[in-house]
């Protein structure tokens, strides 16, 4: 079977993932100027969250694999509330 060649590499990731965060940035910015930076986070979140378990779906991944306790949850938790508001705060 031939390779894709330059689409099997990280290369091409890395730079798609650039060239999709650089849109991103820029359409969320023009969307603040019509929007509220509430109805934008809960829009962004709210896709994100879609995506992401679309992609657990696909893949076949649990969303709560049983070998976790709670204590686990409990650190991912409280690192995703402090990431998340420090990031959107600054």
């Amino acid at each position: 079977m031939a390779g894709l060649g330059f689409f099997e590499t990280g290369e091409f990731y890395s730079l798609l993932c650039a060239v999709l965060w650089a849109v991103s940035v820029i359409l969320f910015r023009k969307s603040g100027d019509h929007m509220s930076p509430l109805v934008l986070n809960v829009f962004k979140s709210t896709v994100g969250l879609a995506l992401f378990l679309a992609t657990l779906w696909v893949v076949g991944v649990d969303f709560f694999p049983d070998d976790r306790t709670g204590t686990h949850w409990l650190v991912v938790l409280s690192s995703g509330v402090v990431g998340i508001g420090l990031a959107d705060t600054i």
